[in-house]
């Protein structure tokens, strides 16, 4: 008697083919692997500088949550992307918080010539001290905390401070190798009543 090989069949959606070690496999016939391209990428930025949604920007690419997040660990071209977008989108939701003033009422563009209009004197300009707001500005975006305004001490300030140290551990290791102080013999009480 020959065993009867079954071709490929499709019910309902589902293609039952010959598996491994001899058992039957089950594949569904409407899942499509979808491949996470360039134009999928591309649509994954659109929508994450849109959304700032790391969701429904995968959901608008056509790919898995998992998908992205796999891409954004091993292809570094991608996460630069992914950083680039969230940033796009972060400013534009900055933008929307400023233009509703965070009451939901929308303002007018800043306007500094309106500024000058109503009174507001222009400070000097300072390329030292307009240097060092750029340079805060961009630590913070970047997520680097500020710098203590109190000045990094130097290398003479830190020696001083260790040789002050041992000085006065020696003094205190000096002072618990001293022999304990005799006390005084307690006075015999027994002849004062």
């Amino acid at each position: 008697m020959t065993k009867r090989k079954t071709p490929p069949l499709e019910v309902a959606g589902i293609i039952r083919v010959a598996g491994l070690h001899g058992g039957p496999q089950l594949l569904r016939a409407d899942r499509k692997r979808r491949v996470f391209d360039v134009r999928r990428r591309q649509r994954f930025f659109d929508a994450l500088a849109l959304t700032c949604n790391v969701q429904m920007s995968a959901d608008h690419a056509g790919v898995s949550v998992q998908t992205v997040y796999r891409a954004r660990t091993r292809d570094p071209a991608f996460a630069s992307g992914w950083r680039e977008a969230l940033e796009m989108g972060m400013e534009r939701l900055e933008m929307l918080v400023v233009e509703h003033g965070g009451a939901g009422l929308p303002l007018d563009i800043a306007d500094p010539e309106r500024a000058l209009a109503g009174g507001i004197a222009a400070p000097a300009f300072d390329f030292d001290k307009a240097i060092r707001a750029l340079q805060i500005h961009a630590r913070t975006r970047a997520g680097i905390a500020r710098k203590s305004p109190k000045p990094a001490p130097s290398a003479a300030d830190t020696d001083a401070a260790i040789t002050r140290l041992l000085a006065r551990l020696r003094t205190r290791a000096a002072i618990e190798r001293l022999p304990a102080p005799a006390l005084p013999a307690p006075e015999d009480g027994a002849g004062e009543a």
